[in-house]
C-alpha cells in the first residue's frame, strides 16, 4: 500500500512539474518595453535611453526566455537584472545572482539599492548568521534579490 502510494505521489509530481515547465508567459508587447524603457531611465535617473541589450535582456526574463549577454565591465548588465521588477508582472518576485567576488556581491546590493531602487542583500561565507533572518525576509516578500 505505502508503495503504491509512493507511485502516485512521484507520478503526480512529475506530471505537476512538467505542467509548470510547460506554462508559457505572455509576450510583451511594444507599448509594454516603451513603458519598461521608461521606467528604467526614470528610476535610475538616466540622461540616456536604455541600451538595446538591456531592453532584450529585460524582455527575455519577463517572457521566461533564456539569454546569454555578452558585454564589457561597466556597460550595464546589473540593469538587465534589476530591470524585470521595474514590471508590474514581477511584483512579488526575487531576483537571485551569483557573483564570484565578496566585493562584488557587495557593489552589486550598493546598485540594486541605490541606482535601481530595490531592496537587495548578499548571501554568502561572512554573513552565514543571517540565515534564519533571510528567511523572515523571503516569507515577507521584503527583498528581491
Amino acid at each position: 500500500m505505502n508503495l503504491h502510494s509512493r507511485k502516485t505521489s512521484r507520478r503526480q509530481w512529475t506530471a505537476f512539474t512538467a505542467s509548470i515547465s510547460a506554462r508559457k508567459r505572455s509576450r510583451l508587447t511594444q507599448d509594454d518595453i516603451d513603458c519598461l524603457a521608461l521606467r528604467l531611465k526614470e528610476t535610475c535617473q538616466w540622461d540616456t535611453e536604455p541600451r538595446p541589450f538591456q531592453l532584450e535582456g529585460i524582455k527575455a526574463q519577463l517572457e521566461g526566455v533564456d539569454a546569454i549577454i555578452q558585454a564589457s565591465t561597466g556597460s550595464g548588465k546589473t540593469a538587465t537584472a534589476a530591470g524585470p521588477h521595474l514590471h508590474d508582472f514581477a511584483l512579488g518576485k526575487y531576483t537571485i545572482m551569483v557573483e564570484p567576488l565578496l566585493q562584488l556581491q557587495g557593489e552589486m546590493v550598493k546598485a540594486f539599492d541605490t541606482e535601481f531602487k530595490l531592496n537587495a542583500i548578499a548571501i554568502n561565507s561572512k554573513n552565514g548568521a543571517l540565515w534564519p533572518l533571510l528567511i523572515r525576509v523571503f516569507n515577507h516578500l521584503t527583498f528581491r534579490y
